[in-house]
């Protein structure tokens, strides 16, 4: 029997044994795994650009299905704030860089530790706000932290972090009110950009680590950027001067690689090099629908898929008969 619905569009959990049949998993399960979490997680790092590591906390399948369901049931209903730019359907990277096109001035924040920051007591009041009892607050809180934290892998982390930044993210706007000031936060990322002055700015930065600070969330100091129209403007690794531009490092490795295709062919190139490249040229096209050498870089590179696939297929056939 399906779970009814609460005045929010959420389903009615009024009890455990209703959050179980909404995850289609006995109690005695569900109690199980949310006292034992840390069983259900398998952590490796991965190293970033800068030489250090990124803990990946990744839960295996059958937490990783449990939390599928919540964030299908329970979170994405939910409305994020519309300065919330990542993990958001509909909302891109592109998206978000396109508000601080052509501005005189752009204030860029990190947040530090974002994932790891973000305790368990948060979350328990999240879920609690959102209509469940207590005891399946806590119960879902748990299935959705690791050792007190969101854990950075696993499916309802980012629409929970979303999701508990919200007031942040209004009470940031509304610092902003009518200045000629505009906002985003893409994940971790804070962007402010228009026309204020310095001691505007020192303002902003104030403003946004005091509310970060209800949550227990930080500023990377050493990650503060002002960046003038008289220099080149970033925001999320797109250049945002007077129009939107993907990296140039990326534009000229794509355009290398193709190069090499064109030169030494594409025998060799394991397929899924060839959808990394794809993946690639279709970034920079979305980023810059006008770029013909991008659309012709597509073109070829599907064209290559389509004959490869063509050859096994025939291969196949050949040794079947």
């Amino acid at each position: 029997m399906d779970a009814e619905e609460t005045a929010s569009g959420l389903p009615e959990l009024p009890d455990v044994e209703a959050l179980s049949e909404l995850l289609q998993i006995a109690p005695k399960w569900l109690y199980r795994i949310s006292n034992h979490t840390p069983r259900f997680y398998r952590v490796y790092a991965i190293p970033k650009r800068n030489g250090k590591f990124r803990i990946i906390e990744a839960p295996r399948p059958l937490l990783k299905r449990l939390q599928r369901r919540i964030l299908t049931s329970l979170l994405n209903p939910v409305e994020a704030s519309p300065y919330a730019t990542a993990f958001e359907r509909g909302r891109s990277i592109a998206d978000n860089a396109r508000f601080h096109l052509n501005q005189p001035v752009v204030l860029k924040l990190d947040i530090r530790n974002f994932f790891p920051s973000l305790k368990s007591p948060p979350v328990y009041r999240l879920f609690f706000e959102l209509g469940h009892p207590p005891p399946v607050a806590a119960l879902l809180t748990r299935l959705c932290c690791l050792c007190g934290h969101l854990p950075q892998g696993a499916p309802t982390s980012p629409r929970l972090a979303n999701l508990l930044l919200r007031p942040a993210d209004y009470r940031i706007a509304a610092w902003i009110g009518r200045r000629p000031i505009q906002f985003t936060r893409y994940a971790d990322d804070i962007t402010l950009s228009g026309d204020f002055g310095p001691e505007h700015i020192a303002e902003a930065i104030q403003v946004c680590r005091h509310e970060l600070g209800r949550l227990g969330l930080r500023l990377n100091r050493g990650k503060i950027r002002i960046e003038r129209r008289c220099r080149r403007q970033t925001v999320t690794g797109l250049t945002v001067n007077e129009t939107l531009h993907a990296p140039r490092q990326m534009i000229r490795k794509l355009r290398q690689e193709m190069f090499y295709i064109r030169k030494y062919g594409w025998e060799d190139r394991p397929e899924s090099e060839l959808h990394r490249l794809i993946g690639i040229a279709n970034f920079i096209r979305d980023v810059d629908p006008g770029d013909a050498a991008c659309t012709a870089h597509l073109e070829k590179l599907h064209a290559i898929l389509w004959n490869r696939r063509q050859k096994q297929l025939s291969e196949q056939f050949r040794r079947g008969l």
